[in-house]
């Protein structure tokens, strides 16, 4: 890796990012290089949630009234055909780039040139961080020449195994500890603790409460205190503690009720190319029933990614759409959680940077270390499906307490910094922060393009997400040789206790998944992953969650040819999600889900196990569960978690006409 565990935690002066001290403009970056020619061509916890959720669809992404600052424009009816609300300009449902006359759907947004690309870059369209803290709460007595430490960990957004959580910075030179506040609310006007700690590290005196927590710090030079707050940072404590102390995936209680929730995305048969939205909530009695929403999307997503991007603690769900049948096409579309119900948003298509651009999956994590989820993608630039991608530009859309804007803060050519020109970002299925620097980072694979032979071999590579200026490019070679399906890692929380993000890597022709420690150096794999019965397609979905309640991530991964034989030779059913539990060193052996006998007729029509993943802990007990789905019946299934998880069939099935063709998130 680039960089070794945390060990020298004291940067130089003026290093840090207190709040309103760094210009988000300083990560516009123009780089000349040549193009050839296409250019042009509010949180609760669970003792809060009992109100009733409203789960109807809100076009807009207003912040809660304690949320947004003072000043804050609203945002209201923010729909695919008014996409820059939140910008100066007028968008019309005709506005194209091909018409000079038409106002600019990113409205007065700066147009950068990147080798002849046109992309519009406005640093200032979020609010700063911090901003939407203008009251007394935020504001403490101390000395103002004392600079706020940085957070590292737990990650923003993430969830903790331990309800008395460790929580690490870095110092700012001058500085010799910090003043910890954990509060129930962003601006901490609810606080639940306060501490005082030297050096790096420090835990809370008692337990947190179960939910969606806030933290953030102030400097401490011997006895004196500084006044200047640090990023405010958020984190969901479970209802019980784990023997390991870690933290790893992603906050995912949608509607603020306390527990988590899952979304299936649907296509309904016959193939009709729109897909809608299923809301399941999570309850004591675990998954509800599938709850319709008016969200449909262009085509079947396959990569949502979750995070939150607004700052109140609820989950976010992004998408890339890329047809969805209106006027002007959305290519990235934005689901915030609220308590009054699911808000829905999309961005401009990406064709109006140009008739020759698309984009893919985006990726979500903390990028700038600011305590919001930021969207990540790549755009890619090339004329014609079998033409060669040309250039690729990396853009970044920061969270704010108003959540995305329609232009990118920053940008970044990509093509030139690795082997082929066509570069697909993403990050699989949680935020990380891999060399645990404080700063999300993502995955990245450049691709041979155009017609012609495909046996190229791609290039893999972690760009390190960081405060401000360019991203830092880390080449990555070993895990990948060998033809792995997919191209990109998923990220697979802590397996073995050490603190670190692990990954595993899905090996297409072999059926097989290999596990990966980065922090033990890319060159070092770990286990190597296979199906005990030997089915085909095992792994084509892998995800992760503590579903034996030690503190450890363990590793999902679907089978769904794996076949049960009675005695005789029957074949009695078809489908298993494995569970590999993590242990100190190396995974465990694996338990697994099937279903319970199904008749042989069944059993070759339906398999069962596809879309595994642990949306966390649905039914509230403090240890994650998984759902799969089952084609019988067209089933979502859950197993809940259990100290002593053995191999067993489902515990509950949500009967919703949920079709083969669906994704669940």
């Amino acid at each position: 890796m680039r960089r070794g565990p945390v060990t020298a935690l004291v940067e130089p002066a003026g290093a840090t990012s207190p709040l309103g001290v760094f210009t988000r403009g300083a990560r516009v970056l123009l780089l000349g290089v040549a193009l050839a020619s296409c250019a042009g061509s509010g949180t609760r916890n669970a003792a809060d949630a009992t109100a009733p959720v409203d789960l109807g669809v809100v076009n807009d992404l207003s912040p809660p009234p304690d949320q947004g600052p003072a000043d804050a424009p609203a945002d209201d009816a923010l729909d695919v055909l008014d996409a820059s609300a939140d910008l100066p300009g007028e968008l019309g449902a005709d506005a194209s780039a091909d018409s000079p006359d038409a106002p600019s759907p990113w409205g007065d947004a700066p147009l950068v040139d990147f080798g002849g690309i046109l992309i519009p870059v406005d640093p200032h369209a979020v609010p700063a961080p911090g901003s939407e803290c203008t009251s007394d709460a935020s504001v403490r007595a101390g000395d103002p020449t004392i600079a706020p430490p940085r957070p590292i960990r737990p990650l923003s957004v993430s969830r903790v195994t331990s309800q008395r959580p460790t929580f690490q910075w870095v110092l700012p030179a001058g500085t010799t500890g910090a003043r910890v506040e954990v509060c129930a609310d962003r601006c901490c006007t609810r606080v639940i603790q306060t501490f005082d700690a030297e050096g790096t590290t420090a835990r809370p005196m008692t337990a947190l409460p179960p939910g969606v927590v806030f933290w953030r710090m102030f400097g401490r030079r011997g006895a004196v205190v500084g006044s200047r707050a640090s990023y405010t940072w958020e984190f969901g404590v479970r209802r019980r503690d784990a023997p390991n102390d870690t933290t790893w995936g992603t906050i995912r209680d949608f509607n603020g009720d306390g527990y988590d929730d899952v979304m299936v995305f649907r296509r309904p048969m016959p193939m009709a190319r729109p897909a809608d939205l299923l809301f399941v909530p999570g309850s004591m009695e675990g998954l509800r029933a599938l709850v319709a929403t008016d969200i449909v999307t262009g085509i079947l997503p396959t990569r949502a990614r979750v995070g939150d991007f607004n700052g109140d603690g609820l989950a976010d769900l992004a998408w890339d759409d890329r047809d969805n049948n209106t006027p002007l096409r959305s290519w990235i579309t934005i689901v915030a959680g609220s308590r009054d119900g699911l808000r829905s948003r999309s961005l401009p298509d990406v064709n109006l940077f140009g008739r020759c651009a698309r984009a893919y999956a985006p990726a979500v994590t903390d990028w700038d270390g600011d305590g919001y989820s930021d969207v990540v993608l790549a755009v890619a630039f090339g004329c014609g499906f079998f033409a060669p991608v040309e250039a690729s530009v990396l853009l970044g859309y920061l969270g704010s307490s108003v959540g995305i804007a329609t232009v990118p803060q920053w940008a970044f050519r990509l093509d030139g910094r690795l082997a082929h020109p066509l570069v697909v970002v993403n990050q699989r299925p949680d935020s990380a922060d891999i060399d645990r620097d404080g700063y999300g980072d993502v995955f990245a694979v450049s691709i041979f393009s155009g017609s012609g032979t495909t046996s190229v071999p791609a290039e893999h590579a972690m760009i390190h997400g960081v405060a401000s200026g360019d991203p830092v490019i880390e080449r990555v070679v070993e895990p990948f040789q060998g033809n792995p399906s997919r191209g990109l890692p998923n990220t697979v929380g802590d397996t073995d206790g050490d603190g670190y993000v692990d990954l595993c890597v899905h090996f297409v022709g072999w059926d097989f998944v290999r596990l990966h420690h980065p922090v033990r150096g890319w060159a070092t794999p770990g286990t190597v992953l296979i199906d005990p019965a030997r089915g085909a397609y095992f792994g084509s979905s892998i995800s992760s969650g503590d579903i034996n309640a030690d503190g450890l991530s363990d590793v999902i991964v679907s089978s769904e040819t794996a076949g049960t034989w009675d005695p005789d030779g029957s074949l009695v059913n078809l489908g298993r999600v494995y569970i590999f539990p993590g242990s100190v060193g190396e995974l465990s052996a694996p338990v697994w889900v099937e279903r319970e006998r199904a008749s042989p007729e069944e059993v070759r029509k339906n398999f069962f196990g596809h879309g595994s993943m642990s949306p966390g802990d649905v039914n509230g007990d403090g240890i994650d569960d998984v759902v799969m789905l089952d084609d019988i019946g067209s089933r979502l299934c859950v197993r809940h978690g259990s100290a002593g998880l053995a191999t067993g069939s489902p515990d509950l099935c949500v009967e919703g006409h949920v079709p083969a063709e669906c994704s669940v998130f």
